[in-house]
């Protein structure tokens, strides 16, 4: 609250980053295809380093094996190189301790890993993970490039799982 009095004092715009789960709810009736191409960008840009990044993934049970298929297209798709290339779409993460503590989240087999560039600098590769909302995946913030997706089987479950996190 004092940093947005302080702006509006001053007649600045601001943007507060104040962590959260954001979801993305895919429901059966979209089009799949595009919902699938640009959920990567909703969670990998800045390689996941965004409080506003949609983290969890909800999608509708009867779309959910077309939606998963199409999403790993996506995000393979995505080129994880140097981010000075102006191909760049998501470049690596902030140290070596924050890769260790984003890897902490992929528990077990991933749904897809996508490729990273072994060089120099933090890579993290593009990674979904199949989630309930009770996983940690989905309850604490990754801040990287990992994805919940999550199964619901209607609008009010959606709702229910969208809303149930502690970032409000």
């Amino acid at each position: 609250k004092q940093i947005m009095a302080g702006c509006a004092d001053q007649v600045k715009r601001v943007t507060l980053e104040l962590g959260g789960k954001s979801a993305n709810i895919v429901f059966s009736d979209t089009d799949i295809t595009r919902a699938a191409d640009l959920a990567p960008y909703a969670v990998f840009d800045n390689a996941g380093q965004d409080c506003c990044a949609r983290s969890r993934i909800l999608v509708q049970r009867q779309v959910y094996d077309e939606f998963v298929g199409r999403l790993e297209v996506a995000v393979n798709g995505m080129r994880v190189i140097d981010p000075a290339d102006d191909a760049s779409e998501m470049g690596p993460l902030i140290s070596a301790e924050h890769r260790a503590t984003v890897a902490s989240f992929v528990a077990g087999e991933p749904i897809f890993r996508g490729d990273a560039p072994s060089g120099p600098g933090f890579w993290f590769p593009c990674t979904l993970v199949e989630a309930s909302n009770d996983d940690r995946v989905a309850r604490e913030e990754v801040f990287g490039p990992v994805a919940a997706v999550i199964p619901f089987n209607d609008e009010a479950d959606a709702i229910r799982i969208a809303n149930d996190t502690p970032y409000g």
